[in-house]
């Protein structure tokens, strides 16, 4: 893969360990990327349409202005990544690991994160995951510095112990039976919108 190109069909799996690149204006289209090592990549202007990188390792990784669209991530370490500006949007997030990673307006709609970790997360500027479903997602301990929206998502058996919204969050829609709020409380059968 170099930049500047787009890419469709491919299977990427490389013999040799390679050295981490730097992709700029990348465009790849319903291929496999699965159970590869793409630890401390930089992705600028990517776009992932219809691809599946199950079980893909990025951790470290950094990602620009980039959009991940309809497009299957399971079992994917993003451990310590940085992203800035970017769209996910109808993927599979399922039990990604994103602990410690930075988050700068980040927007992830109608996409499945269950049992992902989001522990020790740091957000600025605006942070959106609305429509989706993060049931038994991990908060623990994540910091959101810009505006949240959790709008009309599951996060039914979440855990958002000592996590800090330092501005406004949107909780409209949002279930939130069996979560556990920033304080240890744990909502109600049937919570939506607040803990109850």
């Amino acid at each position: 893969m170099s930049s500047g190109q787009d890419l469709e069909g491919i299977l990427y799996s490389p013999q040799i360990p390679q050295d981490p690149q730097t992709l700029t204006n990348l465009w790849v289209t319903a291929s496999c990327l699965s159970e590869d090592n793409f630890a401390d990549w930089k992705w600028e202007r990517t776009v992932f349409l219809r691809s599946e990188m199950v079980l893909s390792e990025f951790l470290r990784s950094s990602w620009q202005e980039s959009r991940l669209l309809d497009s299957d991530f399971r079992f994917s370490d993003f451990e310590s990544s940085s992203l800035s500006e970017v769209l996910m949007e109808n993927s599979c997030l399922v039990r990604t690991d994103w602990r410690s990673s930075r988050f700068e307006n980040v927007q992830i709609e109608n996409s499945i994160a269950e049992e992902s970790d989001f522990s020790s997360l740091m957000s600025t500027g605006r942070f959106e995951f609305k429509r989706g479903s993060l049931v038994g997602a991990d908060f623990n301990r994540a910091n959101f510095a810009g505006p949240v929206d959790f709008k009309d998502t599951d996060m039914r058996e979440a855990d958002l112990t000592g996590a800090v919204f330092q501005d406004t969050v949107n909780w409209e829609g949002a279930q939130l039976s069996g979560a556990i709020w920033m304080d240890g409380r744990v909502c109600a059968e049937g919570s939506v919108g607040s803990c109850d």
